[in-house]
């Protein structure tokens, strides 16, 4: 007799199988990745099915990051240009550009000013969607 379920499941359009089983009185749980369901019917015991699962995701490598987002709870940010303008002594106004990095991390918003030197740095850090902190780090 088997010491262990597995539960298929329906989660919006696709399907997960869930192993459950019990242990030391409590009831556990783990989702069977799915390259590995073949072994559902074929597996005599849970240490079998368990070290599979262990394997397939030590061995598995990470998922690359689409550049286009920040992982959730990184906060957001945008560079902003503003035109400035200041007077001379004669009265005419010279005009010149800041460059600032708005965010919003934990709940705060902000907005921090990037010196000329650090632009381009700043930018391709944004562009490459690095952490809002390691980019506030940068500035400080």
């Amino acid at each position: 007799m088997k010491d262990f379920k597995v539960v298929t499941q329906k989660k919006g359009k696709y399907y997960q199988k869930i192993l459950n089983w019990y242990e030391g009185g409590e009831r556990k749980r783990k989702t069977i990745p799915k390259p590995l369901w073949y072994l559902i019917d074929e597996a005599n015991s849970l240490e079998e099915i368990r070290g599979a699962i262990h394997s397939y995701k030590e061995n598995q490598e990470p998922r690359q990051r689409k550049s286009n987002r920040r992982v959730k709870g990184e906060g957001s940010g945008v560079i902003q240009r503003r035109i400035c303008k200041k007077k001379n002594k004669d009265g005419t106004t010279k005009r010149y550009t800041q460059y600032w990095f708005q965010f919003e991390q934990d709940g705060k918003r902000g907005s921090r000013y990037i010196p000329v030197a650090m632009v381009d740095t700043i930018t391709e850090m944004n562009v490459r969607k690095v952490s809002v902190s390691l980019i506030l780090q940068r500035l400080d």
